[in-house]
């Protein structure tokens, strides 16, 4: 009876650890899915927070590109306003030396008008005094013809016929030099080399044409006392 007794308690002390055990067991797998639950969130938990790292860095890029654009067109916008007053500069001193230039060319201008001016009144005076001395010279040259004509010509001659015989004589004084120049020994005279060489060459005198001498139509020639054509 006490045996069988100490085996109903031994049974019972079995049954008592068996129910320990499988109430410690249970607890533990209660830790485990407990565990195993903490596991999950904490992965959940960590995806969610990369999720949100990677967002953050997203904005954080967009931001930097954003600044990197706001400053790239600060900087492109200060340098076209730059290039801008630069050009306007360059266009205030175009226009400003364009007009000091035109200012230059109009004072040139009244220069070359003034200097127009006097040079055309230089030659207008130029002029009048060539037409004076000329004048002069004709009018000394005809008083000495017409003194040389009045000592020629004899009392009621000939004025033209005083002028064919100076014409005549002239011609024969040279035909007379001419055989001086071409009898010279050697190879000539001086007067002939010049006149072979073409140098110093005598001019010759108007030859007087078969209808008369051209003086004879001119009154200043012809009208002298005792010439029947004169009168």
């Amino acid at each position: 009876t006490q045996t069988v007794a100490a085996i109903a308690a031994g049974l019972t002390a079995v049954a008592a650890h068996s129910a320990a055990t499988a109430r410690v067991n249970g607890e533990l797998a209660a830790v485990d899915e407990e565990a195993r639950l903490t596991q999950e969130a904490i992965a959940c938990k960590e995806a969610e927070v990369k999720a949100l790292e990677e967002a953050l860095a997203q904005e954080r890029a967009k931001k930097e590109a954003e600044e990197r654009a706001h400053a790239e067109a600060t900087a492109k916008a200060q340098e076209d306003a730059a290039k801008k007053e630069a050009i306007e500069a360059a266009r205030r001193k175009v226009a400003e030396e364009k007009a000091k230039t035109e200012a230059e060319l109009a004072a040139l201008e009244a220069q070359k008008a003034q200097l127009l001016q006097a040079r055309e009144a230089e030659a207008a005076r130029a002029r009048e005094e060539a037409e004076a001395r000329a004048a002069a010279a004709t009018a000394a040259a005809m008083e000495e013809a017409e003194a040389k004509l009045r000592h020629e010509t004899p009392p009621g001659g000939s004025r033209v016929e005083t002028l064919r015989r100076l014409f005549e004589g002239d011609a024969s004084s040279r035909m007379k030099l001419d055989e001086a120049d071409t009898g010279s020994s050697g190879s000539g005279s001086t007067t002939a080399r010049r006149r072979r060489k073409g140098k110093g060459k005598t001019p010759e005198r108007p030859r007087r044409p078969a209808g008369g001498h051209p003086h004879d139509s001119d009154p200043f020639f012809t009208a002298s006392d005792g010439d029947e054509r004169g009168r």
